[in-house]
């Protein structure tokens, strides 16, 4: 299903509940459906931004709802190209899949890794693995390394 429609976004649990099992967040409509912007029109352009709070505010709600329901959920469109800084974020929200540009693969690769290295390095057994001392934190170092992609694919 995709995300684009607030309507799409505001029922979100009621569609996975009829049995969907993936959703697809289509930034650029959602950020010109959800600010009532004509992303076409030269005039109002200034105004579309992917980063407005009820932009960011309505794909939160969509992967956090998506992942605590074990539905995969991906993003396309501009906003990671466009915004790193979300790509950041979609991986803390659980997001499974994100598209980005051709010229920003190599980036979004590192951003996707960083930021799964972050959460895990976060979580409470990670921390606890590294108060074990150094044969955990090597054991823990094995699943932290650069090949590591987590669960977030590029595409």
């Amino acid at each position: 299903m995709m995300a684009e429609l607030p309507t799409n976004f505001l029922l979100l649990d009621r569609f996975l509940d009829t049995g969907i099992d993936g959703v697809s967040i289509g930034s650029n409509d959602l950020t010109q459906l959800v600010l009532g912007v004509d992303r076409d029109n030269e005039q109002l352009a200034e105004m579309l931004n992917g980063r407005d709070p009820a932009v960011l505010q309505a794909i939160e709600h969509v992967v956090k709802t998506c992942a605590a329901r074990g539905a995969t959920v991906s993003i396309c469109g501009q906003g990671p190209s466009v915004y790193p800084e979300l790509t950041r974020k979609l991986v803390g929200w659980g997001i499974t899949s994100v598209s980005v540009t051709p010229d920003m693969i190599q980036q979004t690769r590192q951003i996707l890794h960083d930021a799964e290295i972050a959460n895990v390095a976060s979580h409470p057994i990670a921390i606890w693995i590294m108060a074990r001392g150094p044969a955990c934190r090597i054991l823990l170092g094995l699943f932290l390394t650069p090949s590591h992609h987590g669960p977030t694919f590029l595409s």
